[in-house]
């Protein structure tokens, strides 16, 4: 499957470090492939983790994976 993501207004971790303990947020990572993948998860501070749940058992990404994100419900994001 191919697919594009447009990231407009995206929070660049490099930039803006990570959101808020608690906060539900778009997020775009680098997988251990090299590639970029895109989904969405909670942050918890406390374990320096995303959690998401996409209907697959759920998932956990290490917080220094991910390279972007926007909070949901900020503004519209399209994914071509």
């Amino acid at each position: 499957m191919n697919f594009e993501v447009s990231m407009n207004d995206f929070n660049l971790v490099s930039e803006k470090g990570y959101p808020e303990d608690g906060d539900f947020c778009w997020l775009v990572w680098k997988t251990y492939s090299g590639e970029y993948a895109f989904s969405f998860g909670g942050y918890f501070e406390d374990t320096h983790q995303f959690y998401g749940n996409c209907g697959l058992g759920g998932m956990v990404l290490d917080e220094k994976d991910v390279v972007a994100w926007k909070l949901m419900g900020e503004e519209k994001i399209s994914v071509c």
